[in-house]
C-alpha cells in the first residue's frame, strides 16, 4: 500500500524503441535506488519474448528482449555502468493464475514481475540469469578535421531536436573556435544558454540538460518548421579563428 506508482509518459509513438529509451534514460536519473521501471512498448507485437529483468545504477527494469533495456543502460560515449539480465520465468507460473490476460498480457506480466520483486522476492525465484539479449546500439557523433559529425537522435513532444553530439565533445573539439552548426537547411553559428536569448521563431542550439546539443526554434516546433526528422545529419565545422 505504501508503493508509488508514477506514469511516466503516453506520448511514446507506437513500437518506437528508441523514443521510449531515450524518455526512460532521462527520467531513471530523478528515481531513488530501488526504484522499478516497468517498459511495454514492443511487447504487443509478439507475446512470446521473453521478459527480462535487468539491475544497473541501483534500480530495476522490467521489459520485453527487444533491445530496449540496452538502448537504456547505453552510455553514449561515456562509461557504462555494470549490469546483469535475467530472464523471467513469471509468464510459466501465470499461465494458469491469470484468466484475465486478455489484452493486457504485457501490462498483467509486467505489474506480476514488479510485485514480486517490491516484495523482495529473490530474483532466482522469478527468473534466471541470461547473457541471451538483444543489444542494440545508438549511433554516435564523431570528430573528423572539419569538425563533428552528427544526427538527430530524438524529437520531443515540442518538437526540439535532440543531437547525438554531446557536450562534452562539443567542448572539446570546437573550445574557443567559430563554428557553423547545420541542420537542414539552417545555419546556427553560436550557442544560447536559454530559448530566451532569441527572437519568437528564431532558430536556436543550446546544450542541452540531456548532456547533448539541442536544436529548437522559439515559440514553434523545430521538425515541422525545419523538416527535419530523427536520424538527419547535423553538421559542427569548425572555421579558423577563434572567438574574440
Amino acid at each position: 500500500p505504501d508503493a508509488k506508482l508514477i506514469d511516466i509518459s503516453h506520448l511514446i509513438p507506437n513500437g518506437d524503441l528508441m523514443s521510449a529509451a531515450w524518455v526512460v534514460r532521462q527520467a531513471i536519473t530523478s528515481f531513488p535506488n530501488g526504484s522499478i521501471h516497468l517498459i511495454g512498448v514492443g511487447y504487443a507485437k509478439d507475446h512470446n519474448t521473453d521478459l527480462l529483468c535487468a539491475h544497473f545504477d541501483e534500480q530495476w527494469f522490467i521489459a520485453p528482449n527487444n533491445g530496449i533495456l540496452s538502448l537504456i543502460h547505453s552510455g553514449l560515449g561515456k562509461e557504462e555502468s555494470p549490469i546483469s539480465y535475467y530472464r523471467a520465468n513469471i509468464k510459466e507460473h501465470s499461465k494458469q493464475s491469470l484468466a484475465w490476460q486478455g489484452p493486457y498480457i504485457a501490462r498483467n506480466y509486467l505489474s506480476e514481475l514488479a510485485i514480486h520483486l517490491y516484495r523482495g522476492t529473490p530474483i532466482k525465484h522469478i527468473a534466471e540469469q541470461t547473457d541471451e539479449v538483444v543489444r542494440f546500439k545508438w549511433a554516435e557523433s564523431f570528430a573528423d578535421s572539419n569538425g563533428i559529425q552528427g544526427l538527430v537522435l530524438h524529437i520531443d513532444h515540442f518538437g526540439n531536436l535532440i543531437t547525438n553530439i554531446s557536450v562534452e565533445s562539443f567542448n572539446s573539439v570546437v573550445g574557443s573556435h567559430t563554428f557553423k552548426l547545420f541542420a537542414g537547411n539552417s545555419i546556427i553559428r553560436q550557442i544560447h544558454t536559454h530559448p530566451l536569448q532569441v527572437e519568437e521563431q528564431d532558430v536556436f542550439a543550446v546544450l542541452g540538460a540531456s548532456g547533448m546539443v539541442e536544436i529548437g526554434v522559439k515559440g514553434g516546433n523545430a521538425s515541422e518548421l525545419l523538416s527535419i526528422q530523427k536520424g538527419a545529419a547535423v553538421s559542427v565545422v569548425i572555421e579558423t579563428s577563434k572567438k574574440a
